[in-house]
């Protein structure tokens, strides 16, 4: 069991692909509210996403403008509101428990992934960057922003160029299929 584990946290992108075509697969239409509620949450997840993947320069340099500063993690963040928001366009009084089955299931395996997944980042991060990365992290949440903490720290540099570099073209592929899927069934 540990081995299968540590196979998902390695291969995190994958499942995440597998389990959005189980969803899409066993999706069923919700209400027409919860449908455009779960919209509205896929595109400020996506709009996340996108302002960090056009500013990230993994590795290189230690991001703290922007997005950046108010998480120490938009891609995950954004990700998970992707998440939430497609399990959501489900809702209705005939799919409310399957519904709730995958949200649960949903949470659980992102919290457990991305945990060791930020845990593991946190540490290489520390030992690049070090008394930088250590008042980044004293001055910014983790994961959920913090609206009396939260701090902009100016406006980020986006680049066209670091959206393709940080494969963000494959999740908003991604994301239009699945919502394509959605409309058409």
């Amino acid at each position: 069991m540990k081995k299968l584990l540590s196979l998902i946290v390695k291969r995190r992108v994958a499942v995440g692909f597998v389990f959005a075509a189980v969803y899409a697969v066993s999706f069923k239409k919700g209400m027409p509210s919860a449908v455009m509620a779960g919209f509205l949450l896929v595109t400020i997840g996506e709009t996340v996403r996108l302002l960090a993947a056009l500013q990230l320069r993994k590795i290189e340099v230690l991001s703290t403008t922007g997005i950046y500063s108010v998480t120490r993690n938009p891609l995950y963040l954004g990700s998970f509101v992707v998440g939430c928001g497609f399990i959501l366009m489900s809702f209705s009084a005939e799919t409310i428990a399957s519904s709730l089955f995958f949200l649960v299931v949903f949470s659980a395996l992102y919290i457990y992934v991305y945990s060791r997944t930020i845990e593991n980042e946190e540490r290489s991060l520390s030992q690049k960057f070090g008394a930088e990365y250590a008042a980044y992290v004293t001055a910014v949440p983790r994961f959920f922003p913090s609206i009396t903490s939260a701090k902009w720290r100016g406006p980020a540099q986006l680049s066209m160029s670091l959206f393709i570099r940080n494969g963000e073209y494959r999740t908003v592929t991604g994301i239009l299929l699945i919502i394509t899927f959605i409309f058409i069934k």
